[in-house]
C-alpha cells in the first residue's frame, strides 16, 4: 500500500516538474518580427502574453516588470509599469529591407 502511494507521489512530482519546464520553454514561432510589430505601447501584460506566450524571464525591479521572450538567438524584451508596456526591444530578429527611395520628378 505504501509502495503504491510512494509511486503515485513520485509520479505527481515528475508531472508537476515537467509542467513547470514546459511553461519555461520557448514557444515555437512566437519570437518573430511579425509578432514584434504587433506590440504597441500601453498594451497590457496579458495582451502581450496573448501574442508571445509566457515570458521565459521575468525580473521585477523598482516597480517595473522586465520580461524577456527567447527563442534560440532571438529575444524580445518588454518592460511594464502598472501592467502596461512602456518599452520594447529585440535582438536577433531579421530586419525589413528599407523602402526604396522615390526619385523626384526633376531628376
Amino acid at each position: 500500500m505504501k509502495s503504491n502511494q510512494l509511486r503515485l507521489g513520485v509520479l505527481l512530482l515528475l508531472l508537476a516538474g515537467a509542467t513547470l519546464l514546459a511553461g519555461c520553454a520557448p514557444q515555437p514561432g512566437t519570437v518573430t518580427l511579425e509578432n514584434y510589430e504587433k506590440l504597441k505601447f500601453g498594451m497590457s501584460f496579458e495582451a502581450v502574453v496573448e501574442i508571445l506566450g509566457q515570458p521565459q524571464q521575468v525580473k521585477p525591479f523598482m516597480g517595473v516588470q522586465q520580461c524577456t521572450w527567447i527563442s534560440g538567438e532571438r529575444h524580445i524584451h518588454a518592460k511594464f509599469m502598472f501592467n502596461r508596456a512602456v518599452y520594447y526591444s529585440s535582438k536577433g530578429l531579421p530586419q525589413k529591407p528599407p523602402h526604396p527611395t522615390r526619385k523626384s520628378a526633376s531628376g
